[in-house]
């Protein structure tokens, strides 16, 4: 991959181990990749490197979705 390009990790999981634990280990294998923010803050969902979607507050099925970027 490019530096600059970007790689997202999505599951369809609520599951820690699945979501932030696979990202944490990917990160901290391959140091050239860092957390970028998913979503704009005007999509109301988080404005972080990750976004988790729940059944019951989103009206959605469970979603992650984590951005990382090459640096």
């Amino acid at each position: 991959m490019k530096p600059s390009g970007r790689l997202v990790y999505a599951t369809c999981s609520i599951n820690r181990r699945e979501n932030e634990e696979v990202r944490a280990a990917f990160l901290s294998a391959h140091p050239e990749f860092e957390p970028t923010q998913v979503l704009p803050e005007t999509a109301g969902l988080g404005a972080g490197a990750e976004v988790q979607l729940l059944p019951h507050r989103h009206g959605t099925d469970a979603i992650f979705v984590a951005l990382l970027r090459r640096v």
